[in-house]
Parts: C-alpha cells; sequence; structure tokens
C-alpha cells in the first residue's frame, strides 16, 4: 500500500498519525479565582487570604531567646541511665555487671575467655 505525500499533506496529517500535523497553540491554565502566584517564590501559589504577609515571617530568623526555649521545649528529657550505658571509650555498666555475675557462676577449674 502506497500513501502519496500529498494526499496526506491534503488530509491535514490525518491519515497517518491521527492527528494533524499543525497543532493549536494550548490555551493557558487558569488558576482559580481564590488562588494567584507569588511574586517572588518559585512556582509556589498562595491563597488571597495571604496576599498581605508575602514569607516576611519565614525569612527572618527568631530571637536568639526564643529559639532556646523552643529547642530546650522539644529536647528529649535525658536518660542518666542511657547516657551512663553509651560512653565512649569505657565500659558500661550493665555490660561490666553481667560479666561479674558470670564470673562469678563459672566454676573455679574453668579459665576464663578474653
Amino acid at each position: 500500500m502506497y500513501i502519496s505525500i500529498s494526499a496526506v499533506t491534503a488530509a491535514g496529517g490525518f491519515a497517518l498519525t491521527a492527528s494533524p500535523f499543525f497543532k493549536r497553540q494550548k490555551g493557558t491554565k487558569r488558576l482559580r479565582p481564590g488562588v494567584r502566584h507569588l511574586a517572588k517564590a518559585r512556582c509556589s501559589l498562595a491563597t488571597v487570604s495571604i496576599r498581605g504577609h508575602r514569607l516576611r515571617s519565614a525569612s527572618r530568623r527568631p530571637p536568639l531567646d526564643v529559639f532556646d526555649f523552643v529547642e530546650r521545649r522539644y529536647a528529649p528529657p535525658p536518660d542518666e541511665h542511657l547516657r551512663s550505658a553509651c560512653r565512649r571509650g569505657e565500659r558500661s555498666k550493665a555490660r561490666s555487671k553481667a560479666k561479674a555475675k558470670a564470673k562469678a557462676r563459672r566454676p573455679a577449674g574453668r579459665p576464663d575467655r578474653n
């Protein structure tokens, strides 16, 4: 089967691709009336209700006393038993207690494995 180029062009490109060769420009997508682009933020959207507040508060850093309060508020409580068990360079209390118990249970004739 042979399809001539002139026949395809005359048909507007529908013969081979089922779509026209020359596509129309797409219309721009419209946002809802209550949503608009923020000017300085990259491709972010904001509702009309926050038009007056354009990321001013987000760019500022809080005072140090406020930050210190927040840091202390959300920090987990220190656990003394966990801190003492995880010291670097020293053996943990739990490990040394377990070794002492195991040593006490061993018969006198059995040698230590170290």
